[in-house]
């Protein structure tokens, strides 16, 4: 009865300890699945913000690129005004 017994409970304990394992291996699967998840999300939003920039990276180039030519075409009619207010005056 005795060497029944502690057989009974050796396969009992096999038993549970393949079905740890079992338990350890899903675990790994629902972590790795949640951490491929973070990362994908993780990396659209990285992309999302570097979009973000590079449109506000454009838009600074172009303000300052539409100052400057505005300012230069301020700058050549006004040096139009001048020369022609020098040569009215000249005669």
């Amino acid at each position: 009865m005795l060497i029944w017994s502690q057989s009974f409970l050796i396969s009992r304990a096999r038993r549970a300890l393949r079905a740890l394992k079992a338990l350890v291996k899903l675990q790994a699967l629902v972590r790795g699945h949640i951490v491929r998840k973070q990362t994908a999300d993780m990396l659209r939003r990285m992309q999302t913000l570097v979009r973000v920039q590079a449109r506000a990276r454009a838009s600074r180039v172009y303000v300052t690129e539409s100052f400057n030519s505005s300012s230069k075409w301020s700058q050549s009619r006004n040096s139009v005004r001048q020369s022609s207010f020098l040569l009215m005056n000249f005669f």
